[in-house]
């Protein structure tokens, strides 16, 4: 990247020598449009590489400012970044690279959080009244910890649950 710059640099500043050395009106022009081309490449590179960091940037606020949201959306939140990640030079690949594992971190805990809530569920139900009781608060406390879209996978497995318990104290 530093090579190119320094190749556009260069051929800018070729051109205006050409322009101002040059005493053909015809040259002169040529030498202008060469210049405003140039100039406007120059332009376009800067922002093209300046506003995809930028864009990843924002989306991954975005993505930290959300919260407990669904896995669906962080999922397809995910996707999008890993899209604009590999679309950025390698320099800043380098200095997205914690953000965005920390994303994916996140999605992995919700996937083996809902893993843990499927295998508690399965078990409420054996052993000692005392065991299923603790059993069932540990689901509560990963259930609270789940974005709602995987809360309500589990919410009537987890009435069903309570219901079980409630009667078995009667």
């Amino acid at each position: 990247m530093v090579k190119s710059r320094a190749l556009l640099y260069s051929l800018i500043a070729v051109s205006i020598a050409f322009f101002v050395f040059t005493e053909s009106d015809r040259m002169r022009m040529f030498s202008f449009f060469s210049f405003l081309l140039l100039v406007m490449f120059t332009v376009y590179n800067h922002i093209y590489l300046i506003s995809k960091p930028r864009q990843l940037q924002r989306q991954l606020r975005r993505v930290h400012s959300r919260g407990r949201s669904s896995l669906a959306v962080l999922t397809n939140d995910y996707h999008k970044l890993c899209i604009l990640h590999h679309q950025l030079s390698s320099d800043h690949q380098a200095q997205f690279q914690q953000p965005l594992q920390e994303v994916r971190e996140r999605i992995e805990r919700i996937l083996k959080a809902a893993k843990v809530m499927e295998t508690l569920l399965q078990d409420v139900s054996t052993g000692s009244l005392q065991k299923q009781q603790q059993k069932y608060e540990d689901i509560f406390e990963i259930y609270q910890k789940l974005p709602e879209d995987v809360q309500q996978e589990y919410y009537s497995q987890m009435m069903q649950a309570k219901e079980l318990l409630e009667g078995k104290n009667r």
